[in-house]
């Protein structure tokens, strides 16, 4: 399967480096695009295919990552457009549930929430995982394989999933 990332910076970029140097993803089963020419450039020097926007992402991929700041979401989602239709979309935007990813989506992909947490970027991270129930169980896990690369992984039901995040959120502060 093919890997595409809408956004690959901080979280997205941690998700990717850990699933290639594991070995989980070859790099020529993934693309990339991040509005930062920084950013892009560091992919492309490391042999990672950079395409020109959003959109080409998610025509090329069969698993689209999005990876954006939460403020620049919908406007990703919209840049995305109909190449979703048919895919597996995997969110890692905070405060985006799954059925408000589908009600921001152009067509129907299916769906799958990851709350990854900080130390993920250097292996150590916790993930929580909620899919959309249409997610064949093949492609759940692919992506669960990606990111116990990275971690632990837990499958989560969608209305708990807030809860997890809450929880979390309170023992950083313990």
């Amino acid at each position: 399967m093919r890997f595409g990332f809408v956004g690959c910076g901080n979280m997205g970029g941690a998700i990717l480096s850990g699933a290639i140097s594991t070995g989980v993803l070859d790099k020529e089963h993934v693309a990339v695009f991040d509005v930062s020419p920084t950013v892009s450039r560091h992919w492309k020097d490391g042999g990672i295919s950079v395409l020109g926007d959003d959109e080409q992402v998610t025509h090329w991929a069969d698993i689209i990552i999005l990876a954006v700041k939460p403020q620049d979401a919908v406007e990703a989602l919209k840049q995305c457009g109909a190449g979703l239709d048919g895919k597996v979309l995997v969110s890692i935007v905070a405060g985006y549930s799954v059925v408000r990813l589908s009600r921001l989506v152009t067509g129907t992909p299916r769906i799958l929430r990851v709350l990854p947490n900080t130390p993920a970027l250097v292996r150590e991270g916790a993930f929580a995982v909620s899919s959309d129930s249409d997610l064949r169980r093949d492609e759940l896990g692919v992506v669960v394989g990606v990111l116990d690369a990275l971690g632990i992984v837990e499958l989560v039901p969608e209305r708990l999933i807030d809860a997890v995040r809450a929880g979390a959120e309170k023992s950083r502060e313990l």
